[in-house]
């Protein structure tokens, strides 16, 4: 006689055939014919319940367990794609759809030449911002020249953290680029419009190549940068002149030590 684990074979055989013999029994039909009802049967397949339930469970509990899932999950009947009628009444939708009403609107404006007119504006709405940008406001020609001079530092509000929460820099930390970095291009900013200003700038180009960056604050970039033969920057919505405080131009930024000198001139 062979064991396994604790059992023997011949007895591991016999309980196995008393629990099919069982389950046909237990839901009150014979060995031979029936077959147990839709739901039930679907309920056990959803369920994979085991064919030795019945010698876990007892029998008057079984029975009510296994009705239960077939009143639970009745779309596993026969009858679950029936058709349950309205629910209440049922329109037809009267608003256009919406696709459909821009693809005509875009097809009569094409065919009007409306939509040409608009993208031509476009283009030449942007070609009119790069070759001549807004000028910068508050800056003017140099009326009476000065020299100051401007410091960079600055001071943090809040501590600088990682994701742990640990202080990399405290705040109040007072940190200078300029100890770090230095200014190796002049900056000089001047208005593009004015012929002496472009004249002088372009003196001071010849003078000290590769050591002056010019950066208009109005005028047509493009024009200047054919005329330099080299690259022409534009102060864009004044940033520049509103942190280094210029109101007059033309202006030359250059570094002094650990701040920068800023001369409006003549």
């Amino acid at each position: 006689m062979l064991f396994f684990k604790g059992v023997a074979m011949d007895e591991r055989q016999t309980l196995r055939s008393k629990a099919i013999l069982m389950k046909p029994r237990v839901m009150g039909l014979d060995n031979k014919s029936l077959k147990p009802c839709s739901r039930l049967s679907r309920a056990i397949k959803l369920l994979r319940l085991p064919l030795a339930l019945p010698l876990f469970l007892p029998l008057p509990l079984l029975l009510p367990l296994l009705l239960l899932l077939s009143l639970l999950f009745p779309a596993l009947s026969a009858n679950a794609h029936e058709d349950f009628d309205r629910l209440g009444p049922v329109y037809a939708i009267g608003e256009k759809d919406l696709l459909q009403s821009l693809q005509k609107s875009f097809e009569g404006a094409q065919q009007s030449g409306q939509l040409g007119l608009f993208f031509n504006e476009a283009k030449n709405r942007a070609k009119r911002a790069i070759e001549n940008p807004t000028p910068v406001a508050g800056v003017h020609k140099t009326l009476k020249p000065r020299t100051y001079y401007h410091d960079p530092t600055i001071e943090l509000a809040q501590s600088l953290t990682d994701a742990r929460g640990t202080i990399w820099v405290p705040a109040g930390t007072r940190v200078n680029p300029l100890q770090r970095v230095f200014l190796r291009q002049s900056l000089m900013f001047f208005d593009g419009r004015d012929p002496q200003q472009v004249q002088r700038v372009e003196s001071l180009l010849r003078a000290r190549p590769g050591k002056i960056k010019p950066i208009l604050i109005a005028g047509s970039p493009l024009a200047v940068m054919r005329r330099f033969k080299t690259r022409v920057y534009f102060d864009q919505q004044g940033h520049l002149c509103r942190t280094l405080g210029i109101e007059q131009v033309p202006a030359l930024v250059e570094q002094e030590n650990e701040r920068l000198r800023i001369d409006e001139m003549l």
